[in-house]
């Protein structure tokens, strides 16, 4: 459902949503259907009241076992540490200097900008 700017219209709905562990942006767009009102919802959860009610509705929900799933992330454990490693190349910035140390470059002095040249990614099952 979609409701107006006006508090008392929204303040259940967006208090119980946030018990359930939506986000804001979610809320935002669960509610009024645009997702740059988040802000409006960021200044209103952070007041005390609305704290309150969220902690309470939370408590509610997990006696009833209502929590939203997505809230409370699996914990991934890992007998040894996730690496990867990335290799990123570019390529040089050429240009006319006069000097070879210490010298400031305009952009007047530009030949040619740096530019992407090739990515590659390892991790710990692949051999590099």
């Amino acid at each position: 459902m979609k409701y107006n700017i006006n508090v008392d219209d929204w303040y259940n709905e967006a208090v119980l949503k946030k018990s359930q562990g939506y986000s804001n942006r979610k809320i935002a767009v669960m509610l009024f259907d645009n997702k740059n009102y988040r802000n409006r919802l960021n200044t209103f959860f952070k007041q005390e009241s609305v704290i309150e009610d969220v902690k309470k509705k939370e408590k509610e929900l997990e006696i009833q076992g209502e929590v939203n799933s997505s809230y409370k992330t699996p914990k991934i454990e890992h007998s040894q540490p996730v690496i990867c490693y990335l290799d990123i190349e570019c390529s040089p910035t050429k240009s006319y200097t006069w000097r070879r140390f210490k010298e400031n470059i305009g952009q007047a002095q530009i030949l040619s900008e740096s530019f992407f040249l090739t990515a590659s990614w390892a991790d710990r099952k692949s051999v590099v």
